[in-house]
């Protein structure tokens, strides 16, 4: 099995000055099939490496390697971004809709995940 996801010593400061240190040398690979969790007490740096291999913040230094040029990355943050003007459907369907991918089935495939979480 090939590595979907390789960490190379992340290491990521925020400051003017450097000074606050939020991530140090993490480095780790992630398998086809495989599932990990990351976990830590608050403030030790998982939403900061989280957002790294998102691409919403960049490292100050080390390196991902991802197994293609043009990942699809999910990610929940850990407060929500629900709009409030839109229905729990509308939603749910945002990304579909801006990946121009919004269609019948899309939607009824939606409609089945909210009804099966309980979410509808």
């Amino acid at each position: 099995m090939g590595n979907k996801l390789k960490l190379t010593n992340i290491h990521k400061v925020y400051g003017e000055d450097n000074s606050v240190e939020a991530i140090k040398n993490i480095s780790f690979d992630i398998n086809v099939g495989e599932v990990i969790s990351i976990v830590g007490t608050s403030g030790c740096g998982k939403s900061t490496l989280l957002n790294i291999i998102a691409g919403l913040d960049d490292a100050t230094s080390g390196g991902i390697c991802f197994d293609t040029s043009s990942p699809k990355i999910s990610y929940m943050l850990q407060n929500d971004a629900l709009l409030p003007w839109r229905t729990v459907l509308e939603n749910a369907t945002l990304g579909l809709e801006i990946s121009k991918n919004l269609n019948k089935d899309s939607v009824k495939y939606t409609k089945a995940l909210l009804n099966d979480y309980g979410l509808n």
